[in-house]
């Protein structure tokens, strides 16, 4: 795995066959993303989307630093019973249905020490994905809503949505965000 310092405090963890994963080294420790197998201590994980590569390590992390799991509220069950949103058969490694301990929605706020993670609901990819803002540090964790430009993820799978990618995509380029964390 690859470690690679974003800016003060975030870090962009890189792994073979994972999605991008982000660690905040703060008050509180957070995982954006559970991609890679990692083994610093975690307060919380937070998942973008309910895809297999985005929750691969989910199950060993949250049982290895005993913490708390977060996600958009539409894709709980998917993650708690791995449905067909998840995308099983695309998976490297057999994965495990995870609790979740919170359903994230617009607006809420996820504090750790200098950050104030916004949850923004950012439908397309599927249809409950998140990103994460920090208005004032001006970086943005899009997930697979946005990889930048005009580059958003496919709308393809179950619960995708190209119309939904657009109006995604259109919401996230007025937050001018100064660094952008993409999914992959």
């Amino acid at each position: 795995m690859e470690q690679i310092k974003i800016s003060e405090k975030v870090y962009l963890l890189r792994s073979e066959g994972g999605c991008f994963s982000y660690y905040l080294d703060d008050k509180k420790k957070i995982l954006i993303d559970a991609g890679v197998f990692f083994k610093k201590p975690v307060d919380l994980i937070i998942i973008t989307h309910c895809h297999f590569d985005h929750i691969l390590f989910l199950s060993e992390l949250k049982n290895l630093n005993n913490c708390k799991v977060g996600c958009g509220v539409k894709e709980k069950e998917a993650i708690e019973k791995l449905t067909e949103k998840t995308l099983l058969e695309y998976s490297p490694k057999d994965l495990f249905p995870t609790k979740i301990d919170y359903g994230f929605k617009e607006g809420d706020i996820i504090k750790s020490g200098d950050f104030e993670l916004q949850v923004l609901e950012t439908p397309g990819h599927t249809d409950g994905s998140i990103s994460l803002f920090d208005e004032k540090k001006k970086i943005l964790f899009s997930g697979d809503a946005w990889f930048g430009k005009d580059v958003v993820g496919r709308w393809d799978f179950p619960s995708g949505s190209e119309k939904e990618s657009k109006k995604t995509l259109a919401k996230l380029r007025k937050l001018k965000p100064r660094i952008l964390c993409p999914g992959h």
